[in-house]
């Protein structure tokens, strides 16, 4: 049984999308961390 075409597509499309959701989380959090660290040293 053989997958369809558009399978690995949408697989990594899937990957993609969470790889840039992950990554703007991420860079979310250090900006907020970063902030409050200022906040707290000023």
């Amino acid at each position: 049984m053989a997958p369809k075409p558009g399978a690995e597509w949408s697989t990594a499309l899937s990957h993609l999308v969470l790889g840039v959701v992950s990554l703007h989380a991420a860079v979310s959090t250090a900006e907020a961390s970063r902030g409050a660290a200022a906040g707290f040293l000023l």
